[in-house]
């Protein structure tokens, strides 16, 4: 028998106010709440840009925030956030601003309204007022932490356009533990440091944002910029972009701007002592640094800091239309680091650091300073003296990397040392570097190693130099198919007689990228009209070298000082365009 209703009772589901609250605002500080609307102001200030005929910068980002203002003040009873960026529309307001699951839909975001609003309001306290003009429609409303810790609805007020741009966001009733923390002169000193690395970025492009604090009436501007590469080093700034799931990565890496070796024009070592905590990897995300100066394992730093290390830093850029796509934790203080696609990029960045270590130890040792043309490597430092061997006298130059200006050599029948027979090394101190940093550790030791100490190594370092330097210039210019099919289309490539499958898979080798190089048809477009001559005979003097610099390698010949000089004197004009095209192409 069925028994009746009696009645039927309302049960109430969803989260409770108090919960959604700890759990957003536990884990946050007040400086990272702080971020969120500084990173919902500098979105706005993109969107507007974005909305124009902006201009990009090299990774794709706009160029210039001049004029884009975020204002904010730290007061005993309010804090406030104050920006001219852009002000919302009714419909960002209405189904955007305040909802904590929706994803950003800004280009190259930092931040989202709903999560990062909803978390900075409830952490400073329990009442709020809003403001907001776009230029065509104002809105203005006044709520409080339980209207948004639950799902009570909001009512904004539409006002007419002032005419100007602002958004301004009011925290009445700050809580106590909120005043405690704000009123600290030491809090408000490191919260100005902090402000300053993150949005470094933004602040060289001329974004204002200013704090201050009237609880000891200090008032500073967050003026914040990220260390720079030197372009006038013997060390040549490594730049290295990738693609990775959809996101562009650009990785540059090199000596500090600031930082000079002993023995340089420019070397300070008190200012090298104030730079040591600038050294080390930085990890950007559409342009917020959000990790600085790292030498921490998780972030690719496989080894112990050296004093070898000095002066090194390394920026990791990471760029997206997609915020969501971005490496960085939801605070955007951290990176996940054991996300795939921070993996990839992190295993990229130990033996960039190692290559720097190696390099600038020979570049800059006693011996490299010696030379008198270790200031011939890319350039050289500003006003630096270069000494160069006439006869039994010496003829000092003076070379202005600076402007670009210099006093003229001394005529090459008269500078002795310019003479391939007189490199001693089997490369010259001012033989181009490279970018890969396997080539590039070649090219170093090759500087460095004598080949009337080492004839042997010398050949077998040269013959690996010869082959790395190819294939770089051949995967630079977009030839890897060229050589394949140039190779198949000849005799011995006939003989192969492949299958397409196996075509397919083909590799190239130093034989094959000599054999198409060295042809004549190939020749005169590689290397154009003018230096075709030159370069084509080295071409044809390195595939009849090879076979000699094989029996080397296979340790079924042995070379003398004389042989290695010879081959390296013929084939040396090569190595350099190939190594040069690898930069440029």
């Amino acid at each position: 028998m069925t028994k009746s209703i009696i009645k039927e009772i309302e049960i109430k589901t969803g989260v409770n106010s108090n919960y959604l609250e700890n759990t957003l605002t536990t884990d946050i500080t007040v400086l990272e709440s702080i971020f969120d609307l500084i990173d919902n102001s500098i979105d706005a200030a993109r969107d507007h840009l974005i909305s124009k005929n902006f201009e990009r910068d090299i990774y794709g980002l706009p160029v210039d925030y001049s004029g884009y203002k975020i204002i904010i003040r730290l007061g005993k009873k309010s804090i406030s956030v104050l920006d001219n960026c852009l002000g919302m529309d009714e419909s960002t307001l209405s189904l955007h601003a305040f909802r904590t699951a929706d994803t950003s839909s800004h280009k190259y975001g930092i931040g989202h309204y709903g999560l990062g609003l909803k978390r900075a309001l409830l952490k400073f306290g329990r009442q709020f007022s809003m403001s907001s003009d776009n230029g065509s429609i104002a809105f203005k409303m006044h709520f409080d932490s339980e209207m948004i810790s639950g799902d009570k609805k909001l009512m904004a007020a539409a006002y007419s356009s002032s005419g100007h741009r602002k958004t301004l966001f009011v925290v009445s009733e700050v809580k106590s533990n909120i005043q405690y923390e704000i009123q600290s002169q030491s809090w408000f000193e490191n919260a100005i440091k902090v402000l300053k690395i993150r949005y470094a970025a933004y602040t060289a492009k001329g974004l204002r944002i200013s704090i201050s604090n009237s609880y000891f009436g200090a008032c500073a501007r967050a003026n914040g910029n990220l260390p720079t590469i030197r372009k006038n080093s013997k060390f040549t700034p490594i730049s290295k972009p990738v693609k990775v799931e959809g996101v562009d990565v650009y990785i540059d890496s090199g000596v500090h701007g600031k930082y000079y070796f002993p023995a340089e024009d420019g070397y300070s070592l008190a200012m090298n002592k104030t730079l040591t905590d600038e050294f080390g990897l930085y990890f950007i995300c559409n342009d917020r640094v959000i990790v600085s100066s790292s030498t921490a394992n998780e972030h690719g730093w496989k080894t112990k800091w050296h004093s070898e290390y000095n002066g090194f830093i390394c920026i990791v850029r990471f760029v997206s239309e997609d915020p969501q796509k971005m490496p960085w934790n939801t605070l955007k203080t951290a990176l996940k680091t054991d996300g795939r696609l921070f993996v990839q990029v992190r295993d990229e960045l130990q033996p960039i650091a190692d290559l720097y270590r190696q390099s600038v130890k020979k570049l800059y040792s006693t011996t490299a300073l010696k030379n008198p043309l270790s200031s011939g490597v890319n350039g050289g430092n500003s006003n630096e003296s270069v000494s160069l061997r006439k006869n039994d006298e010496l003829v000092a130059t003076s070379i202005r990397a600076g402007d670009g200006k210099q006093k003229p050599f001394p005529s090459a029948g008269k500078n002795q040392q310019m003479h391939p027979k007189n490199w001693d090394t089997v490369l010259p101190v001012e033989f181009p570097h490279s970018a890969d940093p396997v080539l590039n550790g070649f090219i170093i030791e090759a500087i460095n190693l004598r080949c009337d100490v080492a004839p042997c190594a010398s050949a077998i370092l040269l013959r690996a130099i010869l082959e790395s330097s190819l294939r770089q210039f051949v995967k630079k210019s977009k030839n890897f198919e060229a050589v394949k099919n140039h190779f198949y289309s000849s005799s011995e490539g006939e003989k192969k007689n492949h299958s397409e499958a196996q075509r397919a898979i083909q590799g190239i080798d130093l034989v094959m990228m000599l054999a198409w190089i060295s042809d004549e048809r190939v020749a005169i477009n590689i290397f154009g009209i003018e230096e075709k001559p030159r370069l084509w005979l080295a071409s044809k003097k390195a595939k009849m070298h090879t076979k000699k610099l094989n029996g080397i390698v296979h340790g079924l010949d042995l070379m003398d000082t004389s042989q290695i000089q010879t081959i390296r004197n013929e084939i040396y004009l090569l190595l350099k365009f190939c190594v040069e095209k690898s930069l440029t192409n």
